[in-house]
């Protein structure tokens, strides 16, 4: 039978090794680098990275492209004069459309034959395909740029969800070009809150950049179709308005 001075020396062993464990856990605890913490761009910061977006596309010579982030940061920070500016810059370089006068719609005297063409398959005027109205919202002037076109809005009255909406539409020359822009701005501008969305037949995707933007994206044909709303909060709340928006662009040339 073990001494009692035997089994006081296993005691302490035992809780010498209980210690040796418990610490070296901790080590390696404090060792593990911190979980990175999503960072959140204040709206000066954002509009500042847009700009610098832009540049980056008219590098490439996506004029469209660079227009959108261009409105984007203006919207965000009215004091971004180099995104002023250089929006200043394109805007005099393109054509705005001009109103054209509205004649009444013939009477339909026939159903329209689901056999015919695809209209979204053959070259259109973009801006024929912009919303000319949108409730609550008053648009501006509509800017073409080659084969794309974009028109911004501003609401009617002080907004709680939107403070600003940009219409946009892109001829990219083929059907599946324009779904790779479309699943592009999913995965790469709006790549939060995803949510497949149907506008007026056409499947597209709702998403949000988790903090100042929410849009919708869609094609038809060969041309795609995107919404993008400032948020004056959580931009994902602003889903059912920018359904609404994407539904104001015309389902037929």
């Amino acid at each position: 039978m073990p001494s009692k001075t035997t089994l006081i020396r296993a005691g302490i062993a035992l809780v010498v090794l209980v210690a040796a464990i418990v610490t070296g856990s901790l080590f390696a605890q404090s060792k593990r680098p911190p979980t990175p913490k999503p960072i959140q761009l204040s709206a000066e910061q954002q509009s500042a990275a847009d700009y610098d977006k832009a540049i980056a596309a008219l590098s490439k010579e996506d004029t469209a492209a660079a227009v959108v982030l261009l409105q984007r940061a203006v919207t965000l920070d009215r004091n971004n004069t180099r995104a002023v500016t250089k929006l200043s810059e394109i805007k005099k370089t393109t054509t705005p459309s001009t109103p054209t006068p509205q004649t009444p719609a013939a009477p339909a005297t026939k159903t329209p034959d689901p056999n015919a063409p695809n209209p979204f398959l053959g070259t259109i005027d973009v801006k024929k395909l912009l919303p000319k109205t949108m409730e609550g919202f008053s648009l501006g002037l509509a800017q073409v740029i080659d084969t794309d076109a974009t028109v911004a809005g501003e609401p009617n009255v002080a907004n709680s969800v939107v403070s600003n909406i940009i219409w946009a539409v892109h001829d990219r020359g083929s059907e599946a070009k324009a779904q790779q822009f479309v699943d592009g701005l999913n995965s790469g501008l709006y790549p939060q809150d995803a949510a497949s969305v149907n506008i007026r037949g056409a499947t597209g995707v709702f998403g949000t950049d988790g903090t100042h933007f929410a849009s919708v994206a869609y094609r038809r044909g060969r041309y795609a179709f995107e919404v993008i709303l400032t948020t004056s909060g959580p931009p994902v709340n602003a889903k059912t308005l920018a359904e609404k928006a994407a539904a104001a662009f015309p389902t037929a040339p």
